[in-house]
């Protein structure tokens, strides 16, 4: 940091001294970016709490609110239409909604605020998947072992979105 770059890109965060560094370069003005071995956002923000002791995690809640931009989760999973993989995504843009919930440890409502913030760029992994599934460039089966929601892919389920659209 003192080189003073603009981004700032660490591998991966592993481990509580990596994760605090990460934060304070953050909280400094620094665009950090860097991977985390998570299945959705919400574990995502998990994981980085759990990386701190209890006494410690309301404090890293409140600067984690203020530091985190974004989180983008991704899986590929195999294509149906032909050979090779397809990418399903979860994408969560931190809002004051969001703020709220991680400053509040609500990390259950995340799921839900990010359904609500569509048009401020956020889509959970089953989104991504419905739109896989609809273009088939993924299998049904795939979508169900992959989502949040199985009941949201089943064929009556399916059926009804798709005839809401047209």
């Amino acid at each position: 940091m003192r080189q003073d770059p603009d981004v700032i890109v660490v591998g991966e965060l592993r481990d509580r001294e990596s994760m605090q560094i990460a934060m304070t370069a953050a909280e400094t003005g620094h665009l950090v970016i860097s991977t985390l071995h998570t299945i959705d956002a919400p574990k995502s923000v998990e994981r980085i709490m759990d990386l701190f002791p209890s006494d410690q995690q309301v404090q890293i809640a409140s600067q984690l609110s203020n530091v985190l931009e974004a989180i983008i989760c991704q899986r590929l999973l195999p294509r149906a239409d032909t050979d090779g993989r397809v990418l399903a995504t979860e994408a969560l843009r931190v809002n004051s909604g969001i703020q709220s919930s991680l400053r509040k440890r609500k990390i259950e409502q995340v799921v839900g605020l990010m359904e609500i913030a569509r048009q401020e760029g956020c889509h959970t992994i089953d989104d991504c998947l419905e739109t896989l599934v609809a273009h088939n460039y993924i299998t049904q089966q795939d979508a169900i072992q992959n989502c949040r929601d199985p009941h949201r892919f089943t064929s009556e389920s399916l059926a009804s979105r798709q005839a809401v659209k047209k």
